[in-house]
Order: structure tokens, then sequence, then C-alpha cells
């Protein structure tokens, strides 16, 4: 993102600030995941919560409003930065950044997904993802216990077009290790639990 850094002192950035944005994406930042517009806390727009940063002879010469915006984040085991800017994507005028912010635990094992594997409904493959390139097990049923096979796919791996294209040219980020390991021995229309991972 080439962005134009703010002029120390500023001057009124009230007018700026209405359509200000605050959005995420893969540390170093470059391409946002995810932007939401200040606009959706109507507490900011309104100034409910307004501060004074610089006075001379008691007048305010710097007022500020604060606000709040809540982001859904998945852990994508890659870290993260969260943006604060004005001018759109096109002009962005940077306001304020996070630095990286790293996921507590970049290799747990999500997103678990089963699917069949024949018509007779007694397999069913269970698929997860994962930072560690350690087969992980799978534990079902009465304590039956599986050990994943592990595959991986890179950047190298994705499609090229004459556009560029975010698997391939820009906002990649590692999906990790693929895991997957077919529970066999099931009986159609009964329920039965599983865990997966490092066991």
């Amino acid at each position: 993102m080439a962005a134009k850094e703010m002029p120390a002192g500023g001057g009124d950035m009230a007018s700026s600030f209405n359509g200000s944005t605050v959005c995420f994406g893969l540390s170093p930042f470059s391409v946002p995941s995810t932007a939401m517009h200040m606009s959706s806390d109507p507490g900011y727009l309104s100034c409910k919560k307004k501060q004074c940063k610089k006075y001379s002879k008691g007048k305010c010469l710097v007022p500020t409003c604060s606000g709040t915006l809540t982001f859904h984040v998945i852990n994508i085991r890659t870290d993260i930065e969260f943006v604060y800017f004005g001018g759109g994507f096109k002009t962005p005028c940077v306001f304020s950044r996070s630095g990286p912010i790293s996921f507590a635990n970049p290799n747990q094992p999500l997103y678990g997904h089963i699917s069949s594997v024949d018509s007779t409904g007694k397999s069913m493959r269970l698929t997860w993802v994962s930072g560690d390139m350690e087969p992980q097990q799978v534990q079902y049923g009465n304590g039956k216990t599986l050990t994943s096979e592990v595959t991986k796919f890179s950047q190298d791996n994705m499609c090229s077009s004459a556009l560029p294209s975010p698997a391939k040219d820009f906002g990649w980020h590692d999906p990790g290790y693929i895991h997957s390991a077919v529970m066999t021995g099931l009986e159609p229309s009964n329920t039965f639990s599983y865990r997966y991972g490092r066991l």
C-alpha cells in the first residue's frame, strides 16, 4: 500500500476522519484483508468520546474523538497488522498502525471438515489444517485412533493469469499443512464423536 504519512501537527483532520477506515492485513501490511469504516460506530461520528490533545491559553487546539470497531479475526498462522487511514484505498493517508500481532497458537489444528468417502456411509474423511508438519491423530468412536496423512501446497502451485491474482501475485499467506484421515467402521444414521490434532 503506497501510503502518505500525516504531517506533524496535521492541521484540522475532522473532515478526513468522517471517511476514515480501519483495516487489517498480513504483516508487513501490503494488501488489506478486511476493512471497516468508522461510520460503523455512531458514537465516533457524533464525537461522544471527545478529548483535547493540545491546549493553548485555555483553548483546545487539537480535539480528538475515539471510536470502537470489532473485527472477527481467524487464526491464519501469519502475523497481522491493523491500519487506520483516510483517503480511500487509492490515495491512503495513514493516521496510525499497530505493530505486528501474532496468534497465540499458530500451529493449532483448525477447520475440521468431514466428507463422505463412498456411498456405504461407513467411512468418512476428516480433513483439517495446522501449522504443524508432523502427522497428527484422530480419535473417534469407541477409542479408535488414526494417524493423519500430511500434504501441502505453496504459492508456486497457484495458477497465474494476465491480471494480478491474489492467490499468486499478492495477498498470499501460507495455508499451513493439510491433514487427512479416513474414519472407518461407522454405522449409517448413528452419531459418533471425534477429535483431532496432536493428541
